[in-house]
């Protein structure tokens, strides 16, 4: 029994000074002394630069054997740009050693990742920085695969406790977009649980995206597959608050939406569920989810009244976008849409389809310092369809049509008439002639203080980018305004027609004012040319003042021929004395009729009109 206790005690002892051994060289192992050597083959491995400032090994009852690494540092691919792909100020790392002595399985009881950053590049021709690390090892694997000596060489199993990340920042460069996309995600914080390269395990990450505080929240699970190198998340749930969004972020994130119109603010709970995303060497292969909008608003500077209750739901895969449905309130009026994108992370490929239904003109166009305010009640549907979302894409690309109604429209604080008859400056104080002597009917209608029009129907056409009105029909009790016009999308339009005064009101006009005579077209109506322009909120009137001056004066060249044709006729008449003029009367009102085309043609053709 001596001995045995001799034995045991030796033996203890043994292992005892064994693990001091083991401390003391973990203590004193100074692993910089071989960075050289580890960086070479790190970057071997990475086919990438691998370089860091400084490595300690530690060992303690809590973690066992721990790593940790300061200011480490992978560069970036030549090709895709100089710098770091991957940069961190420290990462820990605890391995329990006597887990793979006794289990033949590494136990990592955390790994620790400090202000981690990566940059991630996407080319033009859709290539990603990702896809190239380790590209040469992936061809020495195969080699090793293929060596029987090299299949029997079995991986230990991994096992990763917890992996946490905090203070990260992802940068995402993309070219396929010109001017590029520069999009940065901050304050990036996950959590990995239970890690393992064949099992399935959670994660959780949190972000601010577009925003200086966190405000996307993302959880699922992952598996990796090392025979395809693919990664598969499942049940990918996420939340994002747009009212944390910063909107000046938007224009220096995505370059094609300067010179947009932005809202200034927006609210709304973004959720997204993803069943499956798949991701491996070729980039993203499959993707199938949806998306859902809650509660959204938004408030534009350019708007009177916030859309409110916006929701909507979209279907999402790895390439396309299908917008099921989304509707959005101003105030009474309702909108509705759905649509598709195809093709987004290339050719952005759309189409949508809109309806709106009793929306108020005044709950939109901002008109407090417009001189004129413009009030109707819209309805109406619309299809668009294009390629791109840059500003001259949507010059370039967008059409569609549209059939557009206004009830209720009235412009306040201008008469129409009266401001298009102050144009007409070739009669001097044609409006205050015109007033006096008119019956009361008539002068309400030229001292109203606005202008109320008829209904309106707008058959409309959208052609590169612009709104193209080919037959503009605007009426009201004085006036019918018919001509053609177009809308850009930064909100500048013009409409070029005739104004035409109703018959009755045109020969009151005429008997107060001689000179309009010459404006009557065939029914008798007074005809004005006239052109509007503007942009939201803003109303110009020009008339064609060349027009009205050359009818003007061709009609008072044609009186004043016909008085000096007749006084000659009527003088030849009274020498003669005949019998026979006087029983030709009716010849002569024909050959008056003749005289009266041929003066008219004349002065057509010296006035080209």
């Amino acid at each position: 029994m001596k001995i045995f206790k001799i034995v045991f005690i030796s033996f203890l002892g043994l292992i005892v000074l064994t693990v001091i051994a083991t401390v003391i060289f973990i203590k004193t192992f100074d692993v910089n002394r071989y960075k050289p050597q580890i960086t070479s083959e790190a970057a071997k491995a990475m086919s990438r630069g691998v370089d860091f400032r400084k490595a300690d090994l530690g060992i303690s009852l809590t973690q066992g054997i721990s790593l940790k690494i300061s200011d480490l540092s992978i560069a970036e691919d030549p090709e895709f740009g100089k710098g770091n792909f991957f940069s961190v100020k420290e990462i820990s790392v605890g391995v329990d050693a006597f887990g793979y002595i006794f289990r033949k399985r590494v136990e990592i009881s955390s790994i620790i990742i400090n202000s981690p950053q990566i940059t991630i590049i996407r080319k033009k021709d859709g290539s990603i920085n990702v896809q190239t690390i380790a590209k040469p090892a992936q061809a020495g694997k195969q080699l090793l695969k293929s060596s029987p000596a090299a299949a029997a060489v079995a991986i230990p199993a991994i096992m990763i406790s917890t992996i946490k990340a905090f203070k990260g920042t992802v940068n995402y460069i993309d070219y396929s977009f010109d001017p590029p996309v520069r999009l940065e995600v901050k304050e990036l914080n996950s959590t990995v649980s239970k890690v393992s390269l064949t099992q399935v395990f959670p994660f959780t990450v949190s972000a601010a995206v577009l925003s200086d505080k966190e405000n996307v929240s993302i959880e699922g699970k992952v598996s990796f597959d090392l025979k395809t190198n693919q990664m598969t998340i499942f049940e990918l749930k996420g939340v994002s608050e747009l009212a944390e969004i910063l909107m000046a972020k938007v224009p220096a994130a995505f370059p094609m939406a300067k010179g947009a119109v932005l809202p200034n603010s927006l609210k709304g709970s973004l959720n997204f569920n993803l069943d499956k995303v798949i991701a491996g060497p070729e980039g993203l292969k499959t993707l199938a989810g949806e998306s859902i909008l809650t509660n959204g608003s938004l408030q534009f500077k350019e708007l009177v009244s916030p859309v409110l209750n916006i929701e909507a739901k979209a279907k999402i895969t790895e390439k396309n976008i299908v917008l099921e449905t989304a509707s959005a309130k101003i105030n009474e009026g309702l909108i509705t849409a759905s649509g598709s994108l195809e093709d987004y992370p290339a050719s952005q490929q759309y189409s949508a389809g809109v309806e709106i239904k009793d929306l108020k003109l005044q709950d939109m166009v901002s008109q407090d310092n417009s001189p004129v305010k413009v009030e109707g009640v819209v309805s109406g549907k619309a299809k668009v369809k294009g390629s791109g979302f840059t500003p001259e894409a949507l010059k370039t690309a967008l059409s569609g049509s549209a059939d557009i109604s206004i009830v209720q429209a009235k412009f306040k604080d201008m008469n129409v008439l009266r401001t298009v008859l102050d144009k007409i400056s070739l009669i001097p104080g044609l409006s205050q002639r015109i007033e006096a002597g008119l019956p009361d009917k008539y002068q309400k209608k030229l001292i109203a203080k606005d202008t109320a029009l008829s209904d309106i129907k707008l058959p409309v056409v959208i052609e590169n980018g612009r709104l193209v009105i080919t037959d503009l029909s605007v009426g009201a009790d004085e006036f019918i305004f018919k001509g053609s016009g177009q809308a850009g999308i930064s909100g500048s339009y013009s409409l070029e027609g005739l104004l035409l005064i109703p018959s009755d009101l045109s020969a009151a006009m005429v008997s107060q004012v001689s000179e309009l005579q010459y404006l009557l077209n065939e029914e008798k109506q007074i005809l004005i040319p006239l052109k509007i322009s503007g942009k939201a909120g803003e109303m110009k009137f020009n008339v064609d003042g060349q027009y009205i001056a050359q009818k003007l004066v061709q009609n008072q060249l044609k009186q004043q021929i016909f008085k000096a044709l007749e006084k000659s006729g009527g003088s030849q008449g009274s020498a003669t004395g005949t019998s026979e003029e006087q029983s030709s009367a009716g010849q002569q009102g024909s050959d008056k009729s003749s005289t009266e085309e041929a003066v008219g043609s004349l002065l057509r053709g010296i006035f080209k009109k």
